[in-house]
């Protein structure tokens, strides 16, 4: 009986509605959470995640029963339920409606991950990965 075998690395980015800076310093960590759990009940694992006050990064591995677009839909609909049902929210937080994936081969994967884990130095020197950072630009 033949198996199925699949190492597939995946950079997501997406952003915040209208590029809002909402992904505050109260709500950073509760957030990430509720990323990386949803990405594991997926049976994915969260290789790095992190982000700025309107966007975030996530690198991850996959198997073969989801799609990208499942992996999106759980996520970023999970991630905001969760931050949304937090007591005291003065608005609704909500996620774009795009999203970009890019493919990482193995060898990248240490370079990727230190830029999604020093996310917030990278824009602070303004030493920016285009490929990975334009397309929230152009798709609110």
């Amino acid at each position: 009986m033949g198996r199925n075998h699949l190492e597939l690395y995946v950079h997501f980015v997406w952003g915040t509605w209208d590029r809002q800076p909402i992904i505050t310093t109260d709500i950073e960590r509760p957030l990430y959470r509720a990323i990386q759990e949803r990405a594991q009940w997926l049976g994915c694992e969260v290789l790095a995640l992190n982000g700025m006050e309107d966007h975030t990064h996530l690198l991850l591995s996959f198997t073969s029963r989801v799609t990208m677009a499942e992996i999106m839909k759980e996520v970023k609909g999970g991630s905001s339920n969760a931050i949304n049902k937090m007591a005291d929210r003065p608005y609704d937080f909500k996620w774009q409606g795009g999203y970009g994936a890019f493919t990482v081969s193995k060898r990248q994967l240490p370079q990727v991950i230190r830029y999604v884990e020093k996310q917030k130095a990278h824009h602070a020197a303004n030493q920016l990965y285009m490929l990975y950072e334009l397309p929230l630009a152009d798709h609110p």
